[in-house]
């Protein structure tokens, strides 16, 4: 990546002035040398002006470029070099706490001195070059300063407890705790030089499971071959990224990284549909566990998303796609069918998601009123009958489903001759209802935040297709509650998307339609012939 001459240049005498700093702060503590303060104080308003030369200079650099990765991390590395400056005062203001006007030697600084000039040493190399290694070796700068710092708050803690002067010990332990948080500093800077190599923002966690992750699947390749790219929105909870060898453009993996049941669940989910329904889910190439969190590296699946073919694609490209979204769609259910039924669940799960809608759109939440001698009742009441109403009507078989088939999760592959679709985020998927993916579905086509007529009507028509296979399905199978079901499936997905959308005026929108299907299933005298009624996802 190239590094602008500006900008390196006021880093590179920001990292020397810092070095001086921190080199005149150990003559002080170290040495007793009390004739450094004074050049110390005045070299803190250099100090301050070359970060703010690096930061303005950032700043103009991202206003001229679309790769933000370099500018965000020199203003995040000037910043914290400058912590580091501060810090060194604040130890030498401390230690006038004990020792008056100075010349006492504290010789038990020297490890945390060690630690630090070693670690600025590392950060112009790693600049320079930017350099994934190079970096490591600053961010280690944390956790070794960590470890003295906890040895020496057992050891201070030890003195008082024994009847040591409490003065002199909490003083002590205050100028280690100002080199904790260097190290901390010093971790802040190896991180965004790390970013800015990668070409995406992480964390010295996730770059470890990184590392891990592509070790296990090429002992030879280290993250420094490679780049990253984030993929867009993500509301999953997990750091993904697109990774790419770094003499190439195209992604070839996609890194994930979170919490440690939901990628079990994840890399579970598609070894079940490897072994069922082998061709439509990503590989997994490694897997990592590490505490609470774990690290998956898969397969990347080149194509176009069906929302994309949805919004850009012309009519012969959108039907093609919904023909082979239908397609494997009943290639997944013919395989997995099973005679062992799975109870629907649309309300419970949108109660589970209640508190969230709510948090969001606090004016959706609704009791019951009192009018005249009648009490109508609120949400809930609607919801405990909407339950009774769902309560025995399961069909009498289950399919695998995906779980979150929304229509940015389906992939269509650019491979010449492909008829089948591919999915990603599989988290979710289980044996169940086949109409919890047709209303999850339907949902996510009509929530789009496009308005435009022609697009409109284009979301209209997909919505439209994917209906009349279902019915179509059903009466195959002769499932004669699926108008109700999929009414119900259809007021959990309105409702629930909600909690992701913040313009009011349309997440009532979606809120007002489920209100509308609730209704009208609440007062059909004969659910039995009850349809869906089109005009619930048409505008």
């Amino acid at each position: 990546m190239f590094v602008p001459d500006r900008i390196a240049e006021n880093l590179r005498f920001l990292i020397r002035a810092v070095q001086t700093q921190v080199s005149r702060a150990r003559q002080y503590v170290v040495n007793g040398s009390i004739e450094v303060e004074s050049s110390m104080r005045s070299r803190d308003d250099y100090i301050n002006n070359l970060r703010t030369f690096v930061q303005s200079a950032a700043f103009e650099e991202a206003a001229s470029t679309e790769d933000l990765a370099f500018p965000t991390a020199a203003s995040t590395i000037a910043t914290n070099l400058e912590r580091i400056a501060d810090f060194c005062l604040d130890v030498v203001d401390q230690l006038r706490h004990v020792d008056g006007d100075g010349g006492v030697e504290y010789p038990e600084f020297v490890p945390c001195f060690n630690v630090v000039e070693k670690a600025l040493g590392n950060v112009e190399i790693a600049i320079e070059e930017l350099d994934v290694h190079e970096a490591l070796k600053v961010c280690r700068a944390e956790p070794r300063l960590d470890d003295i710092y906890s040895e020496a708050f057992r050891g201070h803690l030890a003195a008082m407890e024994a009847g040591g002067d409490v003065h002199r010990n909490v003083t002590l332990l205050f100028v280690t705790h100002y080199f904790e948080r260097m190290g901390d500093s010093l971790l802040n800077i190896g991180e965004a030089i790390i970013s800015a190599s990668l070409g995406e923002k992480i964390k010295i966690g996730q770059l470890w499971a990184l590392q891990g992750s592509l070790s296990d699947m090429d002992p030879d390749q280290t993250v420094n071959d490679v780049e990253l790219r984030t993929p867009g929105e993500s509301r999953s909870g997990c750091r993904i990224a697109m990774v790419s060898d770094a003499e190439q453009s195209e992604a070839t993996r996609v890194f994930k990284e979170g919490d440690l049941q939901k990628l079990i669940e994840e890399r579970d989910a598609i070894a079940v549909w490897q072994e069922q329904v082998p061709g439509i889910a990503p590989k997994v190439h490694s897997f990592l566990e590490n505490g609470s969190h774990a690290a998956m590296l898969m397969e990347y699946l080149p194509g176009r998303t069906l929302e994309q073919v949805v919004l850009q694609g012309d009519g012969r490209e959108l039907r093609e796609a919904v023909d082979r979204t239908t397609k494997t769609l009943r290639q997944v259910w013919e395989t997995t069918w099973s005679p062992e039924p799975v109870a629907t669940s649309f309300v419970q799960q949108l109660r589970k998601r209640l508190p969230e809608v709510f948090t969001v759109h606090s004016s959706f939440r609704r009791d019951g009123v009192q009018i005249g001698g009648i009490r109508t009742g609120g949400l809930e009441a609607e919801l405990e009958r909407l339950a009774q109403l769902e309560e025995g009507r399961n069909p009498n078989f289950s399919v695998l489903i995906h779980g979150d088939f929304n229509t940015d999760n389906i992939i269509l592959p650019f491979r010449a001759g492909s008829d089948q679709v591919r999915l990603i985020d599989l988290h979710r998927s289980c044996m169940g209802d086949y109409l919890q993916d047709i209303s999850v579905f339907l949902v996510s086509n009509y929530r789009l935040q496009i308005f435009e007529a022609p697009i409109r009507r284009r979301i209209n028509d997909v919505m439209q297709w994917i209906l009349d296979f279902t019915r179509a399905q059903a009466e195959q199978w002769e499932d004669r509650d699926v108008e109700v079901r999929l009414a119900i499936g259809m007021v959990r997905s309105l409702i629930t998307s909600t909690r992701f959308i913040l313009d009011e005026g349309f997440a009532k929108e979606l809120y007002l339609r489920a209100e509308y299907l609730i209704d009208r299933l609440l007062n059909c005298a004969e659910p039995e012939s009850f349809q869906l009624p089109l005009e619930v996802f048409r505008d």
